[in-house]
C-alpha cells in the first residue's frame, strides 16, 4: 500500500506545478512576442513576403502580399498561392518551387507577367536550421521592378541615342573627370586631334590638347572648378589655341557645361576646329582692307585720292594742334600739263601723271602721305615737319620731275616741271586756311616762272 504524501510533500509539488504553469505562461507570451515581431518586420517590408509549405500552401503573408493577391482584403492564410496566382504565372512559380526542392539552393530569377516584373527570391526553411535535413517549407519574397527596369531602359536608349549623335557628330565631343582626365572621346575628336580613343581616355586632358604655355594656367583653372563646379568657361562658348597629335597649334571653339557625378564635377565639351573659319576671316579682313585701300587710292597714280585727303589733313591738324607739332602741307602741279596733254595725247598724259605718282611716293617718309588732288595737282602732308623741311622735300621732289625721261613717253627733248607751294600750319588755323595758304604759294611759284618752290 502506497504511503500517502505528507502535507509539506502535497505543498512542494504544487509549488513546482505552478512554476511549470508558469513558465508556460512566460514561453507563450515570448512566443507571441516572437510571431509579433516577424510579423511587423514583414510588413515592414515594401516586398511581397509569402512563408508557403512544399505544395504551395501560405503559411504566412505579410500585408503587401495580400493586397497584391486579394482586391477584397480575404484572408490568405492556408490558401494555396498556386491556385491564386494566374495559371501562367503559377505555371512559372511552380517550376522554380521545384528547382529549390530539388536543390536545396536559394534561388533568385525575374519573370514578368501583365507587362509587371519582378525581382524573386525562394529560400529553403529546413527543419534543422544547425544541420539542413528536409525542407519544410519556402520562404518567398517578390518585388515590383517594373518602374526600374523602365528607367534602366530609357536610360539605355538615351545612352544609345547620345552615342550615335556622337559617333556622326562633326564635333568632337570630350569629357573630363573628377581628376582632369579624359573620360569620353567620340570619333570626331580622333579626327581632330589625331588620338585615338584608346590613347586619349585616361590621358590627362590639359596636359595632352593645352600648349606647353597654357598648361599651368589651365590646371590652376581646373583646381577651381573640381572644387566649386564653377570657371569661365563653364555654360559659354569660346575660343582658344589648341595642340594636335603632331604638335601643331590650331584654333578651336569649345562650348563647356558641368555636370556632378558621384560627388565630383566633371566637365562635357563640344570641340570645333575653326582653322577654315579663322583663314575665311582674315581672307575677309585683307579683302575690306584692299577694297578700303581701293575706295581711298587714286588708281592711276598709285597716292591716295581728293576725298581721303580733306579727312587725312582734318586729323593730322587735330594731332599737331593737341601736341604742339609741326605739321606741313605742299600743293604740287605739273607745268604747262594741259599743252602737253593736248600735244601728245591723254595716253601720254596718263603715263606722265604716273611717273610723277611713282616719284611723290619715292621721296616720302613712312609718317608722310602723299595725294592726288586733281588732274595734274597733286598734294603731299608732312608730320611733325616745319616749313624748311618741307621746302627741302618739294626741292628734292621738283629736281627728280625736271630729271625724269619723257622722251620715253613721248617724242620730245622737252622736260616735265612742276610748281610747288608750301605751308606751315600755324595755331589758330582752320582747314581751308591751311590748304588756301599753299595755294597762294603755289600761285606765286606759277607766277614767278614755274619750275619753283615757294614758301611765304
Amino acid at each position: 500500500m502506497t504511503a500517502k504524501p505528507t502535507y509539506e510533500e502535497l505543498e512542494k509539488l504544487v509549488d513546482t506545478l505552478a512554476q511549470e504553469v508558469a513558465s508556460c505562461r512566460n514561453l507563450q507570451q515570448f512566443l507571441h512576442q516572437a510571431e509579433e515581431t516577424a510579423r511587423a518586420l514583414l510588413n515592414a517590408t515594401t516586398d511581397s513576403a509569402i512563408l508557403i509549405d512544399t505544395k504551395g500552401k501560405i503559411l504566412a503573408i505579410n500585408e503587401i502580399a495580400a493586397k497584391r493577391l486579394s482586391k477584397h482584403n480575404v484572408d490568405m492564410t492556408h490558401k494555396n498561392l498556386l491556385d491564386i496566382l494566374p495559371p501562367t504565372l503559377a505555371e512559372q512559380r511552380k517550376f522554380r518551387i521545384d528547382q529549390v526542392l530539388a536543390s536545396g539552393d536559394p534561388l533568385q530569377f525575374e519573370d514578368a507577367y501583365g507587362g509587371t516584373v519582378f525581382f524573386n527570391s525562394l529560400y529553403p526553411v529546413f527543419d534543422r536550421p544547425s544541420r539542413p535535413g528536409e525542407i519544410q517549407s519556402l520562404a518567398y519574397f517578390s518585388r515590383d521592378i517594373t518602374a526600374q527596369r523602365q528607367i534602366e531602359q530609357e536610360l539605355r536608349e538615351s545612352e544609345l541615342k547620345f552615342r550615335s549623335i556622337s559617333a556622326s557628330a562633326q564635333d568632337a565631343f570630350i569629357m573630363m573627370d573628377g581628376q582632369g582626365q579624359i573620360s569620353y572621346w567620340n570619333p570626331a575628336a580622333e579626327r581632330v586631334f589625331g588620338y585615338r580613343s584608346k590613347d586619349a581616355l585616361g590621358r590627362d586632358l590639359h596636359k595632352l590638347l593645352a600648349p606647353e604655355r597654357e598648361y599651368n594656367d589651365f590646371k590652376k583653372k581646373f583646381s577651381a572648378f573640381r572644387r566649386t563646379g564653377k570657371g569661365d568657361g563653364i555654360g559659354k562658348t569660346i575660343e582658344f589655341v589648341a595642340i594636335r597629335k603632331d604638335q601643331t597649334e590650331f584654333p578651336i571653339e569649345l562650348s563647356l557645361s558641368e555636370l556632378k557625378l558621384q560627388g565630383d564635377w566633371h566637365s562635357f565639351g563640344i570641340v570645333r576646329d575653326i582653322s577654315e573659319r579663322k583663314r575665311a576671316e582674315e581672307q575677309l579682313r585683307e579683302s575690306e582692307k584692299r577694297y578700303k585701300k581701293l575706295s581711298i587710292t587714286d588708281g592711276l597714280t598709285k597716292l591716295y585720292n581728293s576725298r581721303h585727303f580733306y579727312t587725312s589733313l582734318q586729323l593730322e591738324m587735330e594731332r599737331a594742334n593737341r601736341y604742339h607739332r609741326f605739321l606741313a602741307l605742299l600743293m604740287i602741279d605739273i607745268d604747262n600739263f594741259k599743252n602737253f596733254n593736248d600735244t601728245y595725247g591723254h595716253l601720254a598724259g596718263d603715263k606722265v601723271l604716273a611717273k610723277t605718282g611713282e616719284v611723290i611716293r619715292n621721296a616720302l617718309r613712312e609718317a608722310d602721305s602723299g595725294y592726288r588732288y586733281g588732274g595734274e595737282e597733286f598734294a603731299v602732308i608732312l608730320p611733325e615737319t616745319a616749313g624748311p623741311g618741307a621746302v627741302e622735300l618739294a626741292e628734292r621732289i621738283r629736281k627728280q620731275l625736271a630729271a625724269m625721261p619723257v622722251s620715253r613717253i613721248a617724242e620730245t627733248s622737252r622736260n616735265i616741271t612742276a610748281s610747288i607751294g608750301v605751308s606751315e600750319l600755324q595755331a589758330k588755323d582752320k582747314l581751308s586756311e591751311f590748304i588756301r595758304r599753299a595755294d597762294k604759294n603755289l600761285y606765286a611759284a606759277k607766277t614767278e616762272g614755274k619750275n619753283r618752290v615757294i614758301f611765304i
